[in-house]
């Protein structure tokens, strides 16, 4: 039911291009005016609105963003409308796995890559250790290891760490235990407060009955 939306934006009368993965839909324009840019891309939103209409769908406007890619050091100011909403706009959005800074530097998505290289091979230093410690065979399973040397996953105690902290933070004054994050956006880029959250409900922490912390407690003494 989908698939027909890329020939329905471009039938559409808008020189804006479109790329749909699944039901990810990216739109795009380029030129050097950033007011003919607009136009496209504004003109392509308002076919996006008919198409969801006739086939009785809806885009889900908290996770659309826009981006302006550029090497300009000036400002572009630009506004999209889906609609009577107005897309927000963000400087690093992530698409199929890849981070797409404003400059398009790749720096942000280099970095992403070399942290998980680098907690993969701490992962994987791990495991051997696993088998060197209990004399497991290669195909021994890792959670089995784990049980038998009776030692946590690196994985599981970065998450206990996290809740830990935040943890005492709630316990450490009114603001953070009453603080609410704002409505998350996009899945993609979470954020500490969302991570923790969500962490809580999966270890099922209960939040009731917290008692504050003295004020002389380290906070990071976990």
């Amino acid at each position: 039911m989908i698939n027909d939306i890329v020939y329905y934006i471009m039938n559409s009368n808008t020189i804006a291009q479109t790329l749909l993965f699944a039901d990810d839909l990216v739109l795009w324009s380029a030129d050097g005016d950033i007011h003919t840019i607009q136009e496209s891309l504004n003109t392509a939103p308002d076919a996006l609105l008919t198409w969801s209409n006739n086939d009785e769908m809806t885009v889900n406007t908290s996770k659309t963003v826009f981006q302006v890619f550029t090497l300009s050091t000036k400002p572009k100011a630009i506004q999209l409308l889906y609609g009577d909403y107005q897309l927000q706009r963000t400087q690093e959005a992530t698409y199929l796995g890849i981070v797409l800074d404003s400059r398009l530097s790749c720096n942000k998505q280099a970095s992403r890559v070399q942290a998980v290289a680098v907690q993969n091979k701490i992962e994987t230093v791990q495991n051997n250790a696993f088998r060197i410690i209990i004399g497991g065979a290669f195909s021994t399973p890792i959670q089995a290891m784990q049980l038998q040397a009776n030692i946590e996953l690196l994985t599981f105690r970065r998450k206990m760490g996290a809740l830990k902290l935040i943890e005492r933070l709630k316990r450490h004054g009114d603001f953070w235990r009453n603080y609410n994050p704002a409505e998350r956006r996009l899945k993609s880029q979470p954020i500490f407060l969302h991570v923790t959250k969500e962490l809580s409900t999966d270890f099922d922490i209960p939040s009731s009955n917290r008692q504050s912390c003295s004020r002389q407690e380290n906070l990071l003494d976990i």
